[in-house]
């Protein structure tokens, strides 16, 4: 869907589930240079007055609950270029 020389940008979390972390920024970058990408930057930024809590439940639900366990403190920017 993207034309040759297009670019796509993404702003991706990593998470973690059942105490196993999940490197979705690294996945989605690997896919990206499978797929026919020639070029891909990833740059880290801390989240910072992020409008939705940070905080989520046992089951993964967004919470206020400061006790709960405390998500996204950082996110990736992948950009891609299109051979």
């Amino acid at each position: 869907m993207l034309s040759d020389g297009g670019m796509a940008l993404f702003v991706i979390g990593d998470t973690e589930y059942k105490g196993i972390r999940i490197e979705n920024a690294r996945h989605l970058s690997e896919s990206l240079l499978e797929s026919g990408f020639s070029k891909v930057y990833v740059s880290k930024r801390r989240v910072t007055g992020k409008i939705l809590t940070p905080y989520r439940d046992e089951l993964g639900k967004f919470t206020t609950d400061k006790t709960s366990r405390k998500v996204y403190g950082e996110e990736f920017i992948v950009i891609g270029r299109k051979k």
